[in-house]
């Protein structure tokens, strides 16, 4: 066991090679900082994996090695978050938007790949739209969560709470 107040550093090789990697392609702004880099923990066929979202791509690692398992294509230019996996790691759902892209609110999607085959079985968009004149930043869809059972997908956010029955 290690100690709460102190812990243990375990940042595999070959994920601090990927991040340096990732700093050379996104160098510091001007104002010191860099773009986000979105990763979590997620499930692959019933094993932990490391999820990151990168250059339009959701990426799937294995966490001991480092090897890509799964490499999912999102439209060019759109933002991936939130995203994660299912319990037992054989879909994938994400929220897809593309700030800035067009007028009006931001275009949004939710989108969930069956990670067996790597297709997209489900693309809904969900693009908030106000009424009247009042135009809000920021996205409709907050929160994804799978049921334990992986049929139904919940998403919570500006519209209130959607549940959707997956083929």
């Amino acid at each position: 066991l290690t100690d709460p107040a102190h812990p243990v550093d375990a940042t595999p090789e070959w994920l601090t090679l990927l991040v340096a990697d990732w700093r050379q392609r996104n160098p510091v702004s001007e104002y010191g900082w860099w773009p986000s880099l979105s990763a979590k923990l997620g499930t692959y066929q019933n094993k932990p994996v490391l999820l990151l979202a990168d250059q339009g791509r959701l990426k799937i690692f294995d966490l001991s090695t480092g090897a890509i398992l799964r490499d999912l294509e999102v439209p060019a230019g759109w933002t991936i978050s939130p995203f994660l996996t299912d319990e037992s790691g054989t879909r994938l759902a994400a929220v897809i938007t593309a700030p800035g892209q067009f007028s009006g609110p931001n275009p949004e999607r939710i989108v969930i790949w069956d990670l067996t085959t790597g297709e997209l079985i489900m693309e809904r968009d969900t693009t908030f739209v106000p009424t009247g004149w009042l135009y809000m930043r920021g996205q409709s869809i907050a929160s994804l969560e799978f049921t334990a059972d992986g049929r139904r997908l919940l998403a919570a956010g500006r519209k209130g709470v959607q549940v959707f029955v997956l083929p």
